[in-house]
């Protein structure tokens, strides 16, 4: 009977054993959670807490937000990270200093303190400009930057305009900041003039700015310019044209070349930077 009573025994203990190694089940919390010394005696305000309320982090899960916060009082604290359905934050005093659009929204982008983001596309965009070095002056910032194409053609300056045929007919620009270099390339194969007036050149991508008049480089075939020194210069804001001398030796005042200039097997190449 005794090893009868020892094998129970032995049994006895092997379940106790068994039964303390079995996993609890998990604790279920209905309220705010807080882990430190003076959350003893105080209830911790938020959903899961480390120590006060001026203390340490905190987590909350507000509707579709996230915010878990560093030595903050709440949503309008110093510094926290924030994610949203619509968009994820991190975020100093109130400001975005990074953000993530959500994923296939318009526009969607992340974003550094609203000013430079990366689209997209995988582009960089300075929303504000470039500063370079240690310049901090707004006005030094380079705002923009384009690259395309124009499509330059021969006009009257007011009036009835000329009927012509190209051949030819391409340009194309870059603007960075408010300078712009313009090219053009132009060969005509017909041209009809129904009033004589001054040749322009039209079509430019970029207006030119008042108080600035620069001078550009051209050379070109068949053209029967009447005036000396012809220069391809802004005859206003929207059109270049031909400026020249009236006597062939240089002598007298300056004038406009005109439209009968051209009579139809003209080629023309240009390039001129002027001031938006």
């Amino acid at each position: 009977m005794t090893k009868a009573r020892d094998s129970i025994e032995d049994l006895k203990t092997i379940d106790a054993n068994l039964a303390a190694k079995a996993p609890l089940a998990s604790p279920t919390f209905t309220g705010n959670v807080g882990v430190g010394s003076t959350l003893l005696t105080t209830t911790a305000s938020n959903m899961l807490q480390l120590g006060s309320t001026s203390n340490l982090a905190w987590y909350n899960q507000n509707d579709d937000e996230l915010d878990i916060s560093v030595n903050a009082v709440n949503n309008s604290g110093n510094k926290y990270i924030e994610a949203k359905a619509a968009s994820q934050y991190i975020q100093y005093a109130g400001t975005h200093i990074f953000k993530v659009a959500a994923s296939g929204s318009a526009g969607a982008a992340i974003t550094w303190n609203t000013g430079l983001e990366v689209v997209a596309s995988g582009k960089a965009r300075a929303k504000n400009g470039l500063l370079f070095g240690t310049d901090t002056a707004a006005a030094n910032a380079l705002d923009d930057y384009e690259e395309g194409t124009w499509t330059p053609a021969f006009g009257r300056n007011g009036g009835s305009q000329p009927t012509v045929g190209y051949s030819e007919q391409v340009g194309s620009y870059t603007k960075v900041g408010n300078m712009v270099f313009l090219t053009g390339d132009i060969s005509i194969s017909s041209i009809s003039v129904p009033d004589n007036g001054n040749l322009t050149i039209t079509g430019m991508p970029f207006n030119k700015g008042s108080g600035h008049n620069p001078t550009g480089s051209f050379t070109c075939s068949e053209f029967n310019f009447t005036r000396a020194r012809s220069q391809l210069v802004h005859l206003d804001s929207t059109k270049l044209g031909f400026l020249g001398q009236a006597g062939a030796t240089g002598a007298g005042s300056w004038n406009w070349e005109e439209v009968s200039s051209l009579s139809g097997n003209e080629s023309f190449r240009f390039a001129i930077t002027y001031q938006v």
